[in-house]
């Protein structure tokens, strides 16, 4: 807030007062938080996503139960025992037998449910790099709002600045940034070591598939 241009009181010789106005308006921001709060979304994505991925896991044991690994490795040990009281026993052979079958067919279901899962972990990390693409790319297109609107009138665009930190927020729940404001105008983002933001020019990311791992690496895309 301001003060308006006074009013000069003729024959008394001295001004009178007629108000304040709005000078401008000033985002009130800390660098410091929010570099503290951006690691914590970035702390707090990991861990939960950590947390889904390990209920899932928990869901395909479901131990204790009657029918569970820990059953069926009881029952085929046991059967195990029973036999060496006579291995000529062919009703012994067989539930040795039977009872293999069930513990091959509970820990291929293990196999088959863990596969899926590694498959469905990679798929996130491929969208995962198709949305902070976008993101990139609207946070460079408000760089260039930005600039232009503060470097022609003077005042700061609040309105574009909290879309930019809002979309810099949301990135941040996904991965770790680093972020770095240039000329108090341009956001440049880093991810996982990349530079992805630079003023208006983006740098895409690309998940290309590790025939050795078999999982998706992060890297910069070629085109």
């Amino acid at each position: 807030m301001g003060p308006t241009t006074p009013t000069y009181l003729y024959g008394i010789g001295g001004f009178i007062g007629t108000g304040v106005q709005v000078d401008a308006v000033i985002r009130v921001r800390d660098e410091f938080l929010d570099y503290q709060l951006r690691n914590e979304y970035s702390t707090a994505g990991y861990r939960e996503y950590c947390a889904d991925v390990l209920s899932r896991l928990e869901s395909f044991f479901t131990e204790p139960s009657e029918g569970g690994l820990k059953v069926a490795i009881n029952e085929f040990y046991n059967s195990w025992q029973n036999l060496t009281r006579d291995v000529t026993d062919s009703s012994l052979r067989a539930e040795v037998r039977s009872n293999a079958d069930v513990l091959c067919s509970i820990l291929n279901a293990f196999d088959h449910q863990m596969v899926q899962l590694t498959q469905d972990i990679d798929a996130t990390v491929q969208a995962s790099v198709d949305r902070v693409n976008t993101y990139a790319h609207q946070i460079a297109e408000l760089n260039y709002d930005i600039h232009a609107a503060e470097s022609k009138s003077g005042y700061v665009a609040n309105d574009l600045r909290d879309r930019r930190d809002l979309l810099v927020d949301q990135m941040a729940e996904m991965c770790e940034v680093k972020l770095v404001e240039e000329n108090n105008n341009y956001y440049t983002l880093m991810v996982n070591g990349i530079r992805i933001v630079r003023h208006t020019t983006v740098v895409e990311l690309d998940a290309v598939y590790n025939q050795e791992t078999r999982w998706h690496d992060l890297c910069r895309a070629l085109h």
